[in-house]
Protein backbone atom coordinates (compact mmCIF):
# COMPACT_ATOMS: atom_id res chain seq x y z
CA UNK A 1 0.00 0.00 0.00
CA UNK A 2 1.31 3.88 -0.53
CA UNK A 3 2.81 4.79 2.09
CA UNK A 4 2.97 8.69 2.38
CA UNK A 5 5.74 8.77 5.28
CA UNK A 6 8.26 7.24 3.49
CA UNK A 7 7.89 9.97 1.19
CA UNK A 8 8.33 12.51 3.54
CA UNK A 9 11.19 11.00 5.00
CA UNK A 10 12.98 10.58 1.51
CA UNK A 11 12.45 14.26 1.12
CA UNK A 12 13.40 15.74 4.59
CA UNK A 13 10.11 15.91 5.72
CA UNK A 14 8.94 18.48 3.07
CA UNK A 15 7.19 18.76 0.12
CA UNK A 16 8.92 18.87 -3.16
CA UNK A 17 7.64 21.89 -4.70
CA UNK A 18 5.02 20.52 -7.37
CA UNK A 19 4.46 17.79 -4.76
CA UNK A 20 5.91 14.51 -5.40
CA UNK A 21 6.48 13.39 -8.83
CA UNK A 22 4.23 10.64 -10.05
CA UNK A 23 6.49 8.05 -11.04
CA UNK A 24 7.58 8.14 -7.57
CA UNK A 25 4.37 7.81 -5.72
CA UNK A 26 3.28 4.94 -8.23
CA UNK A 27 6.90 3.16 -7.23
CA UNK A 28 6.13 3.58 -3.79
CA UNK A 29 2.53 1.94 -4.57
CA UNK A 30 2.13 -1.70 -3.82
CA UNK A 31 -2.05 -1.87 -4.08
CA UNK A 32 -3.80 -2.89 -6.70
CA UNK A 33 -6.22 -1.19 -8.18
CA UNK A 34 -9.12 -2.83 -6.27
CA UNK A 35 -7.60 -2.13 -3.04
CA UNK A 36 -7.25 1.88 -3.83
CA UNK A 37 -10.66 1.68 -5.10
CA UNK A 38 -11.89 -0.19 -1.60
CA UNK A 39 -9.61 1.92 0.36
CA UNK A 40 -11.03 5.03 -1.36
CA UNK A 41 -14.63 4.29 -0.98
CA UNK A 42 -13.86 3.19 2.96
CA UNK A 43 -12.81 6.66 3.49
CA UNK A 44 -15.77 8.05 1.62
CA UNK A 45 -18.01 5.63 3.92
CA UNK A 46 -15.91 6.73 6.76
CA UNK A 47 -16.75 10.45 5.84
CA UNK A 48 -20.54 10.30 5.52
CA UNK A 49 -20.80 8.73 8.83
CA UNK A 50 -19.18 11.39 10.24
CA UNK A 51 -21.11 13.67 9.10
CA UNK A 52 -24.70 12.02 9.51
CA UNK A 53 -23.50 11.81 13.07
CA UNK A 54 -23.04 15.58 13.22
CA UNK A 55 -26.10 16.41 11.57
CA UNK A 56 -28.25 14.01 13.83
CA UNK A 57 -26.02 16.40 16.89
CA UNK A 58 -27.60 19.57 15.18
CA UNK A 59 -30.83 18.37 14.83
CA UNK A 60 -31.28 16.77 18.32
CA UNK A 61 -29.79 20.09 19.36
CA UNK A 62 -32.18 22.08 17.83
CA UNK A 63 -34.93 19.67 19.36
CA UNK A 64 -34.22 20.14 22.66
CA UNK A 65 -33.69 24.36 22.19
CA UNK A 66 -37.26 24.31 20.48
CA UNK A 67 -38.67 21.88 23.52
CA UNK A 68 -37.05 24.75 25.99
CA UNK A 69 -38.46 27.59 23.91
CA UNK A 70 -41.95 26.03 24.04
CA UNK A 71 -41.95 25.41 27.60
CA UNK A 72 -40.71 28.62 28.55
CA UNK A 73 -43.63 30.21 26.34
CA UNK A 74 -46.19 28.11 28.18
CA UNK A 75 -46.77 25.31 25.95
CA UNK A 76 -48.00 22.28 27.67
CA UNK A 77 -45.89 19.27 27.84
CA UNK A 78 -48.34 17.15 25.95
CA UNK A 79 -47.99 19.49 22.93
CA UNK A 80 -44.56 19.46 22.88
CA UNK A 81 -44.24 17.01 20.01
CA UNK A 82 -46.59 19.39 17.78
CA UNK A 83 -44.95 19.69 14.39
CA UNK A 84 -43.31 23.31 13.09
CA UNK A 85 -46.19 25.16 11.29
CA UNK A 86 -43.57 26.62 9.20
CA UNK A 87 -46.32 27.56 6.45
CA UNK A 88 -47.33 31.11 8.87
CA UNK A 89 -44.17 32.14 10.14
CA UNK A 90 -43.36 34.49 7.35
CA UNK A 91 -47.07 36.09 7.81
CA UNK A 92 -46.53 36.29 12.03
CA UNK A 93 -42.53 37.71 11.61
CA UNK A 94 -44.46 40.43 9.77
CA UNK A 95 -47.38 41.26 12.51
CA UNK A 96 -49.85 38.72 10.76
CA UNK A 97 -51.77 36.58 13.58
CA UNK A 98 -54.10 33.68 14.09
CA UNK A 99 -58.00 32.82 14.99
CA UNK A 100 -58.47 29.46 15.60
CA UNK A 101 -62.29 28.62 16.11
CA UNK A 102 -64.27 25.24 16.26
CA UNK A 103 -66.42 22.76 18.68
CA UNK A 104 -64.00 21.46 21.68
CA UNK A 105 -61.55 18.94 21.16
CA UNK A 106 -60.87 20.04 17.30
CA UNK A 107 -57.19 20.61 17.55
CA UNK A 108 -57.46 24.35 18.04
CA UNK A 109 -54.38 24.66 21.08
CA UNK A 110 -52.84 22.53 18.77
CA UNK A 111 -52.57 24.48 15.95
CA UNK A 112 -51.38 27.43 18.13
CA UNK A 113 -48.67 25.68 19.73
CA UNK A 114 -47.81 24.45 16.35
CA UNK A 115 -47.67 28.18 15.23
CA UNK A 116 -45.52 28.93 18.44
CA UNK A 117 -43.24 26.09 17.55
CA UNK A 118 -42.46 27.64 14.26
CA UNK A 119 -42.42 31.31 15.88
CA UNK A 120 -39.87 29.85 17.61
CA UNK A 121 -37.76 28.13 15.23
CA UNK A 122 -37.02 31.10 13.54
CA UNK A 123 -35.63 32.67 16.86
CA UNK A 124 -38.22 35.85 16.50
CA UNK A 125 -38.62 36.26 20.11
CA UNK A 126 -40.27 34.64 22.91
CA UNK A 127 -43.68 33.55 22.62
CA UNK A 128 -46.34 33.65 25.22
CA UNK A 129 -49.30 31.52 25.39
CA UNK A 130 -51.74 32.23 28.39
CA UNK A 131 -55.08 30.98 28.92
CA UNK A 132 -57.81 33.86 28.87
CA UNK A 133 -59.16 32.72 32.53
CA UNK A 134 -55.81 33.31 33.93
CA UNK A 135 -55.09 36.98 32.24
CA UNK A 136 -58.27 38.39 32.81
CA UNK A 137 -58.03 37.15 36.87
CA UNK A 138 -54.25 38.76 36.29
CA UNK A 139 -55.63 41.96 34.50
CA UNK A 140 -58.59 41.87 36.99
CA UNK A 141 -56.53 41.62 39.89
CA UNK A 142 -54.10 44.39 39.09
CA UNK A 143 -56.80 47.18 38.74
CA UNK A 144 -56.27 50.22 40.53
CA UNK A 145 -52.42 48.80 42.03
CA UNK A 146 -49.36 50.37 40.93
CA UNK A 147 -49.15 46.89 39.13
CA UNK A 148 -51.60 47.70 36.86
CA UNK A 149 -50.00 49.53 33.99
CA UNK A 150 -47.11 46.79 34.19
CA UNK A 151 -49.60 43.69 34.10
CA UNK A 152 -51.31 44.84 30.76
CA UNK A 153 -47.50 45.83 28.92
CA UNK A 154 -46.45 42.33 29.82
CA UNK A 155 -49.41 41.03 27.40
CA UNK A 156 -49.18 44.25 24.95
CA UNK A 157 -45.45 43.67 24.76
CA UNK A 158 -44.77 39.97 24.27
CA UNK A 159 -43.22 39.73 20.77
CA UNK A 160 -45.98 36.86 20.12
CA UNK A 161 -49.24 36.49 22.26
CA UNK A 162 -51.46 33.25 22.26
CA UNK A 163 -54.75 33.72 23.84
CA UNK A 164 -56.25 30.08 24.41
CA UNK A 165 -60.18 29.86 24.90
CA UNK A 166 -61.25 33.51 24.53
CA UNK A 167 -64.51 32.65 24.80
CA UNK A 168 -64.32 30.64 28.12
CA UNK A 169 -65.76 33.29 29.97
CA UNK A 170 -67.40 36.74 29.79
CA UNK A 171 -65.18 39.36 31.28
CA UNK A 172 -66.19 42.11 32.98
CA UNK A 173 -66.73 45.80 31.93
CA UNK A 174 -63.37 47.10 33.37
CA UNK A 175 -61.40 43.59 32.54
CA UNK A 176 -62.87 43.96 28.88
CA UNK A 177 -61.67 47.52 28.72
CA UNK A 178 -57.95 45.81 29.85
CA UNK A 179 -58.24 43.09 27.08
CA UNK A 180 -58.84 45.85 24.26
CA UNK A 181 -56.27 47.70 25.49
CA UNK A 182 -53.40 44.81 25.26
CA UNK A 183 -55.34 43.94 21.68
CA UNK A 184 -55.41 47.06 20.46
CA UNK A 185 -51.66 47.69 21.84
CA UNK A 186 -50.74 44.80 19.87
CA UNK A 187 -53.02 45.73 16.46
CA UNK A 188 -51.10 48.91 16.58
CA UNK A 189 -47.69 47.63 16.61
CA UNK A 190 -47.90 44.79 14.48
CA UNK A 191 -47.13 42.53 17.00
CA UNK A 192 -48.93 38.55 15.88
CA UNK A 193 -51.54 37.40 17.83
CA UNK A 194 -53.16 33.77 18.12
CA UNK A 195 -56.31 33.35 19.18
CA UNK A 196 -58.15 30.04 20.05
CA UNK A 197 -61.94 30.28 20.52
CA UNK A 198 -65.11 27.74 20.11
CA UNK A 199 -67.18 30.96 19.01
CA UNK A 200 -66.15 32.77 15.85
CA UNK A 201 -66.42 36.44 14.60
CA UNK A 202 -69.55 36.20 14.29
CA UNK A 203 -70.64 35.27 17.89
CA UNK A 204 -67.48 36.30 19.69
CA UNK A 205 -68.79 40.38 20.41
CA UNK A 206 -71.90 39.31 21.66
CA UNK A 207 -70.96 37.13 24.16
CA UNK A 208 -67.54 38.93 25.02
CA UNK A 209 -69.94 41.96 25.29
CA UNK A 210 -72.65 40.35 27.10
CA UNK A 211 -71.68 42.03 30.87
CA UNK A 212 -72.60 45.15 29.42
CA UNK A 213 -69.97 46.89 26.78
CA UNK A 214 -70.94 45.64 23.71
CA UNK A 215 -68.81 48.49 22.02
CA UNK A 216 -65.42 47.83 23.54
CA UNK A 217 -66.12 44.12 22.21
CA UNK A 218 -67.20 44.63 18.76
CA UNK A 219 -63.75 46.42 18.48
CA UNK A 220 -62.02 44.01 20.36
CA UNK A 221 -63.39 41.41 17.61
CA UNK A 222 -62.33 44.30 14.85
CA UNK A 223 -59.44 44.68 15.53
CA UNK A 224 -58.69 40.68 15.85
CA UNK A 225 -60.44 40.05 12.10
CA UNK A 226 -57.96 42.47 10.44
CA UNK A 227 -54.72 41.65 12.18
CA UNK A 228 -55.51 37.32 12.07
CA UNK A 229 -56.34 34.71 9.37
CA UNK A 230 -58.98 33.10 10.31
CA UNK A 231 -58.88 28.97 10.40
CA UNK A 232 -61.77 26.70 11.37
CA UNK A 233 -61.84 23.76 12.71
CA UNK A 234 -64.56 21.04 12.57
CA UNK A 235 -65.20 17.28 13.52
CA UNK A 236 -65.77 15.25 17.04
CA UNK A 237 -63.81 15.76 20.05
CA UNK A 238 -60.44 14.18 19.38
CA UNK A 239 -59.33 14.00 23.22
CA UNK A 240 -58.74 10.53 24.55
CA UNK A 241 -61.51 9.94 26.68
CA UNK A 242 -61.20 7.27 29.30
Amino acid sequence: MFSGHELFRRNGGTMPPGGFPTEEVWAMNTATVAEVDAAIAAMREERRDRDSEARLRAQDREAARLAEACRAAGVPERMLSVPIDARRVGAMAKGRGLWVFGPVGTGKTWAACAAIKGWASRGLGRARLVPVVAMLADLRDSIGSHGESSATAAYSQAPLLVLDDLDKEPPTPRTLSKLFEVIDTRYSHLRPTVVTSQRGPSELGAFLGSQGDAATAAAIVSRLRGSCDLAQTSGEDRRPHG
